[in-house]
Order: C-alpha cells, then structure tokens, then sequence
C-alpha cells in the first residue's frame, strides 16, 4: 500500500459536519471499531478489507462515484440525539477493556453509555443498547426546560473517558473535572479544583495515558495536569478509602493562553515512558 496505489471507501451518511474519528484500542478484539462523531449523529463502523464489494460515493455535489472496492467503511450501528434524548454530540469514547461499549456526552453535560449486541446470534445486525447514564452536574434538573449551571468558558465542550478500570468514568468541562464510579448507581466521587475562582485559565484536552489507565493529562490555557484517578477501594474493615482525583504534577507550558487550538498528543517512546506534546489542532 503506497501512495500510488491505493483504495478508496465511500460512506456516505446525514448528521452534518464530521466532528470527531475515534477508534477502539482494545488488544482482544478482532477488527477495528470506529466512531464518527456528528452534531446530531455518531455512527459506528467496523470496516473490513479484502472482500469485493460495490463502493458508492459523492466527490463533488454533482459528480456521482461508483466502483468496486476492498476496503468497506462497514456501518454496523448508528445513534441519533434524539433516540439519546440529547442536544449536540460533544464527545464519544470506546471502552479501552471492551470495543463494542462506548461513552458519549452532550452539549449539557449529560452523558450515557451504549453496548453493541447481536440480540439474534451470530449474523445478525448490531443493536445497540442503553446503560448508564447520569449529569456532569450533581444538582442539574433533568427537565428539558432547566438551564445548565452557569460558569466561565461554558461554550457546551466536554470530554469524556474510562480511566483505571471499567466502572470509573471521567468527564471534564472547560473549568471542573468530575469522576464517577458506575459499578452501580452512577456516584459522584471526589473531583478536583484545579482553577482559582478569579482564574481566567480553561481546560484545552484531556489525555489518558496508555501506559497507566489511572493517569490522566490535562491541558489549560496555561498548564498541563499529570493527574491521578482514584477508583472505589475499601481498607480491610470494609470502609471506603480515599477516592477521586490527586494531582501529581502540575506544569506551565509557556504558550499562548489565548491560543485555544492547542491539543495534547501522548506519545510512547521507551517501554513505561509516555511523553506529552503539545500541537495546535489543525484547521
């Protein structure tokens, strides 16, 4: 596969402007998930490659394609805002320890977890299936009418992530960062203020980092945050410990704080070892 020769998949879908490609790391499951995030859609692909099959396209607004084709885009699933019972996707992430779970957030804070199941056996068409769901905030109203709390930089980003094992959750907004233990019922835990209340700084990306699933990297308007995910343990007398976000490091980058393009990039370089840098997003 070179520049000279390659193959092109079609996909052609509704839901507007792409706004995010996310793709499953998960070692023990055969094949590639990706998730393409829209404002109104996320679809989910498990593309495939080496079987013929007939590929259709648009290049241009009136040119049509048509053309066979290895390389398969393979939708297996969609979700709609309203089957959610959301307003604009803002982020989608995969389960890293199971591909075919995945964690979405809206524009209000609101966030949900779906599967992906064949309900009929094998051959069947990929469903998916609700799970968890909960509010970014603790004292949000879930009546459509009510208001998301007002803070700084509320422009509707946030992101959302697994961290340390499958029933703790992080989520971040442009100010706060909150962690949620799912094992049961959806509970807040500990979260953490990394801003002063005067602060003008804002949260840019956040980073897990492939090495140790309990670390996480934030990156500010005017620092990058090494930080420490605390799940839900208990001590020999049953009784819970502490639990939350610690910061490990914090360390001012020295770039533009006005520069809201800035995005975080980990990258593995020696065995246990990630390395943070720092890139403006393109476009």
């Amino acid at each position: 596969m070179n520049l000279e020769f390659h193959e092109r998949g079609y996909w052609v879908g509704i839901g507007g402007a792409i706004q995010q490609i996310e793709s499953a790391d998960d070692e023990n499951e055969s094949g590639t998930w990706l998730a393409v995030r829209q404002d109104t859609l996320i679809t989910i692909f498990r593309p495939l490659y080496g079987k013929l099959h007939r590929a259709t396209g648009s290049s241009t607004g009136y040119e049509q394609l048509s053309f066979t084709s290895r390389l398969n885009p393979n939708p297996v699933a969609a979700l709609t805002t309203e089957r959610a019972k959301s307003e604009n996707y803002m982020d989608v992430s995969f389960n890293p320890w199971y591909a075919r779970q995945f964690a979405i957030v809206d524009a209000r804070g609101q966030w949900s977890i779906w599967d992906l199941e064949r309900l009929h056996g094998k051959g069947s068409p990929e469903e998916l299936l609700s799970g968890k769901s909960g509010h970014f905030y603790e004292d949000y109203n879930s009546n459509p009418t009510s208001k998301v709390p007002q803070n700084d930089h509320a422009d509707g980003w946030y992101r959302i992530m697994w961290a340390c094992n499958i029933n703790t959750m992080v989520i971040c907004n442009r100010r706060n960062i909150a962690v949620f233990d799912i094992k049961s019922v959806p509970t807040r835990l500990r979260s953490l203020e990394i801003f002063t209340k005067n602060s003008t700084e804002w949260i840019l990306d956040m980073k897990r980092s492939p090495e140790h699933l309990n670390h996480l990297f934030i990156l500010t308007s005017s620092r990058i945050f090494w930080i420490e995910v605390v799940p839900t343990t208990k001590d020999r007398e049953g009784q819970s410990t502490f639990t939350g976000l610690k910061v490990i490091l914090s360390y001012q980058h020295f770039r533009d704080s006005n520069d809201k393009t800035l995005r975080l990039t980990v990258v593995q370089n020696d065995p246990g070892m990630n390395l943070l840098r720092i890139k403006r997003k393109a476009g």
